[in-house]
């Protein structure tokens, strides 16, 4: 019988198959997804004229008074 103690062999990791299955589910994520072309958004933006006189921009504005 044998009593003694075997020496464990140090334990190795291979990273080949790893990289096997990460390229497969690479692979596999391209090709089953689908991209869809989106479509502008339209946006109504404000428009701005230069020829408003000033004088009726500060009625419309009234001060307020810090006190």
């Amino acid at each position: 019988m044998k009593f003694r103690r075997q020496k464990i062999d140090d334990v190795q990791i291979n990273l080949t198959p790893l990289i096997d299955v990460v390229f497969l589910l690479l692979i596999f994520f391209m090709v089953s997804t689908t991209f869809n072309q989106s479509t502008e958004l339209t946006i109504d933006l404000p428009t701005a004229t230069s020829n408003a006189p000033s004088s009726d921009v500060s009625q419309n504005v009234e001060p307020r008074y810090h006190g």
